[in-house]
């Protein structure tokens, strides 16, 4: 308790300074205090520990940046909202930024200039061209370039911060994301960090890489629905699935409240072709049985589904209860109880729904807006249906 004070009053300390230096108006105390109570909420790595690593990694390079300030405020906020269910992290977290330093009267080109730093921590392996932003990435990435205990007490960390993705699931995950940055010709964009971390780092993602997928074994998931039509949603559903699981089974289920608008054997062929480059992805018809029976049939241990908002949460928790009522006194063993797995898609896809698809068809023009909201086979076959409709055949 007394080391976490003292870590608290020494940030406490550099956030006073960074606050005078960049001449922010208003109390810096109650700033950060709020940015310390968000760093400090169920955290195990992205906490305020994170945070001065980055401050001291940023002390060794300052001369080399053009807008030392900006990335120092860049890198206090870079993390704030984190939540391992979410895609808008980055998003927000430089919103948080943008809004604590107009509210402060800092210029919007500071600002903007925040927002852009943060936004940049996704790591998407693209070309960056701008100097400070390449020092940004590479004081995040900093933490895979240490000695192998630190690593693996940051890779126990991260596992932690995913306590609610199956262990076998997560490892399959974690294996994919450290490969993409060990197979990257230079990980750090700087000289000063290739020449500090990158040998060490690849060592150490090599290292995990095997280890968590000898962990990871096979993992069998069934992804249910009745996909009619299949939508660009469901396509992320199904390529996230296929990383995450060895074997994914997308089972084309029937509604029996609804009046299908393409046959079992149209969404299947669809979303065959809609699949076709993922090879460990399987589309089979569900009928009329129940997902659990049809799980454990096909020796799959993981039910996967895709939420969008909070209604699709509702239904979600209904499925599940539903499930686990009907397989409760059919699974007497833990290792045979089936595993539910939501996964949200990003904001782009939160409207993106078979319904949404289907509503959009009675209006005219309706071409220009579903062609974005479906796979161009689907859009297809939606075009000939309409030709059909209005042929009267």
């Amino acid at each position: 308790m007394e080391a976490q004070h003292q870590h608290s009053v020494t940030l406490k300390g550099r956030w006073m300074s960074l606050w005078k230096g960049i001449s922010a108006e208003g109390d810096p105390i109650p700033v950060f205090q709020a940015i310390y109570n968000a760093y400090s909420t169920g955290r195990a790595y992205h906490n305020m520990t994170h945070v001065g690593e980055c401050l001291k990694n940023l002390d060794l390079v300052r001369d080399k940046l053009e807008n030392p300030l900006a990335v120092e405020f860049a890198l206090w906020f870079h993390d704030v909202v984190y939540d391992t269910r979410s895609q808008e992290n980055e998003q927000k977290s430089a919103e948080l930024a943008v809004e604590m330093a107009m509210g402060a009267g800092l210029s919007r080109d500071f600002a903007e200039r925040v927002r852009e730093l943060i936004l940049a921590t996704k790591h998407r392996n693209a070309p960056v061209d701008d100097n400070d932003t390449k020092y940004m990435l590479d004081i995040d990435l900093s933490i895979l370039g240490q000695p192998p205990d630190i690593f693996d007490k940051y890779d126990r960390e991260i596992a932690a911060e995913f306590w609610w993705v199956p262990r076998k699931p997560f490892n399959a995950e974690r294996a994919n994301v450290l490969a993409e940055f060990g197979e990257r010709k230079q990980l750090f964009r700087t000289q000063f960090f290739s020449d500090r971390y990158e040998e060490k780092a690849k060592s150490n993602i090599k290292r995990t890489v095997a280890e968590l997928r000898a962990n990871a074994a096979e993992t069998v998931a069934v992804y249910a629905g009745s996909f009619d039509p299949p939508t660009i949603g469901h396509a992320w559903v199904a390529r996230k699935g296929a990383r995450i699981f060895t074997k994914l089974i997308i089972a084309v289920a029937q509604n029996s409240s609804k009046t299908p608008m393409f046959s079992e054997e149209e969404r299947i062929a669809m979303l065959k072709e809609l699949t076709k480059d993922m090879p460990n992805v399987t589309v089979v018809g569900l009928g009329n049985r129940f997902t659990a029976d049809f799980a454990k049939s096909v020796g799959a241990r993981y039910l996967l589904r895709g939420t969008r908002d909070q209604s699709d949460s509702l239904e979600e928790r209904r499925i599940v209860l539903a499930t686990s009522m009907y397989i409760e006194d059919k699974a007497t063993k833990e290792e045979d109880r089936l595993v539910h797995m939501s996964l949200s898609p990003p904001p782009e896809l939160e409207i993106v729904s078979s319904s949404f698809v289907k509503s959009m068809l009675k209006l005219e023009g309706w071409q220009s807006v579903v062609q974005k909201l479906v796979p161009q086979g689907v859009y297809e076959a939606l075009l000939r249906k309409e030709e059909t409709r209005k042929s009267g055949a």
